[in-house]
């Protein structure tokens, strides 16, 4: 099966065996979570904000691996990024 995506305003294809509902409720939890930290890091630029939600959500599942799912230490590594993103943006603009 095929399932149509649209994130961040790039839309593309994808083939999958699973359930459309399932792949509907993954996007949707992805287009959350950037949502969020647009609103809180303040994070516009597609890609910096792509990369910095796969940073949250792999911290999230990595603990969750190991059981120590800990949104406060999720919300120190949101912190620790958007500072790392306003590094680069500095050095970039000079």
């Amino acid at each position: 099966m095929q399932a149509n995506i649209e994130i961040l305003g790039t839309r593309f294809t994808i083939q999958t065996d699973e359930d459309p509902e399932y792949i509907e409720s993954l996007v949707a939890f992805v287009k959350e979570k950037l949502h969020e930290l647009r609103k809180n890091v303040g994070v516009s630029d597609p890609m910096r904000l792509a990369l910095l939600t796969s940073i949250v959500l792999s911290d999230e599942i990595f603990k969750m691996r190991n059981g120590e799912s800990s949104y406060r230490e999720a919300d120190q590594v949101e912190d620790i990024a958007a500072r790392l993103i306003q590094e680069i943006d500095n050095t970039l603009d000079t």
